[in-house]
């Protein structure tokens, strides 16, 4: 009989948290709109690269927290969540062996789908801010795009200096 141990699940939950942190912590209002979306990318990244490990149930959870952190309509970080880990677990055969660019240019395609949703609840319920700007929208996934190759290169690393399997 073989042992399958999992390993570093801690390391999963608290890259999640301190992605939660950042996605609440203090920018300047200039630089607010250009927030990368955290969660999404982390989730995103254990989902495509440990998929056993990452859950839409876990997605759902801390896009409650993150509804209640960041005062939004609770359940709707909670449904784009488990959206971006359903599509990259999806997709994840596809895009897990692609270059880092393409890789980019497919997590984009799955933030944009995300952001789309995010808009259509901000439409639908009529709560948005007075100066509504879809740049608010938009700005988030360029700057995701950008971070994405190192955010992976850094997750990558913790993965194999931790032997998380």
């Amino acid at each position: 009989m073989t042992a399958h141990h999992l390993r570093g699940g801690w390391v999963i939950w608290t890259s999640v948290l301190v992605a939660l942190l950042l996605s609440i912590t203090p920018l300047p209002q200039a630089l607010n709109a250009f927030r990368p979306l955290w969660v999404a990318l982390v989730f995103i990244y254990w989902s495509l690269f440990l998929p056993h490990r990452v859950s839409m149930v876990a997605a759902f959870i801390f896009g409650v927290l993150l509804d209640v952190m960041v005062n939004s309509l609770l359940g709707q970080n909670s449904l784009v969540l488990v959206l971006t880990v359903y599509f990259s677990l999806l997709f994840q055969h596809k895009i897990r062996p692609q270059p880092i660019l393409r890789q980019t240019i497919m997590i984009s395609v799955i933030l944009i789908l995300g952001q789309l949703i995010q808009l259509w609840i901000n439409v639908l319920t009529g709560i948005y801010p007075s100066n509504f700007s879809i740049f608010d929208y938009i700005f988030p996934i360029i700057t995701s795009a950008i971070i994405w190759p190192w955010l992976a290169a850094a997750l990558r690393a913790l993965r194999i200096r931790m032997g998380i399997n």
